[in-house]
């Protein structure tokens, strides 16, 4: 099966699509340039033939049978007790944000049972693989964007301790969504927050960079990320008595 697997795959090369991927995505993948909708359609047609996992499955030789294999775990209609072990088994396979991103997007289990797969997720917050961190922040922007879970949200993202980069990109990304969506508990978390000035600065350009954001408001956030980031600063500097 996994032989088909990549002739299905190789059939739908696209040499320009694969230099533009290896631009975006920088990490050491082998990218054969195979567009997500002949991805996602090779899913749905091995779903419909029932295809099952094995160990052989995770033998992952290219970018697109990892996006492949995570669209075929989002397929999955049974109990979700069936599907968070696959999910499990293949999060430590995540290692760029293309797999991550698109992984998660696919994972409508998540809606249809928030609460099991938020108690499924949120130990991923604090993984030592930046990825699986990852992960967990873009389950919460894909499937938690709701105003009963920004607390939650918040009170997790302010617990991680990963510094990796796509982390704290994600961790911008996510907060800044959640201020399009949720603007005063929002904002009332970032001037709380234990957050770096670093990360507080890309969360307001990210906010800034919405064309959902009146002109007057990106001023205010300006002036607040400058605050923030001076009160940080004088924090991180100041001697301890």
């Amino acid at each position: 099966m996994e032989e088909y697997i990549i002739e299905q795959l190789a059939l739908k090369t696209d040499l320009a699509y694969r230099q533009f991927s290896k631009k975006l995505i920088k990490e050491d993948e082998i990218i054969l340039g195979v567009r997500l909708p002949d991805i996602r359609k090779l899913a749905k047609k091995l779903h419909k033939e029932n295809y099952q996992f094995t160990d052989q499955s995770y033998h992952f030789t290219c970018l697109e049978e990892k996006l492949l294999h995570g669209y075929l775990i989002g397929l999955k209609k049974t109990p979700y007790e069936q599907v968070f072990p696959l999910i499990r088994q293949f999060i430590p396979y995540i290692s760029n944000w293309s797999v991550c991103d698109s992984f998660c997007a696919c994972l409508k289990l998540a809606d249809r049972y928030p609460e099991p797969t938020w108690i499924f997720i949120k130990p991923y917050f604090q993984a030592d693989q930046p990825f699986a961190v990852r992960f967990a922040l873009v389950m919460a922007i894909s499937h938690y964007m709701k105003i009963d879970y920004c607390q939650r949200v918040f009170a997790e993202i302010d617990q991680i301790k990963q510094t990796d980069y796509y982390v704290k990109m994600a961790i911008a990304w996510a907060l800044s969504v959640y201020y399009i969506n949720f603007p005063q508990p929002t904002i009332s978390y970032l001037q709380s927050c234990q957050l770096s000035p670093e990360i507080i600065q890309k969360t307001i350009q990210k906010i800034c960079d919405s064309h959902r954001i009146a002109a007057d408001k990106k001023i205010e956030l300006r002036m607040i990320s400058r605050n923030l980031t001076a009160a940080r600063e004088t924090e991180e500097h100041s001697p301890i008595v």
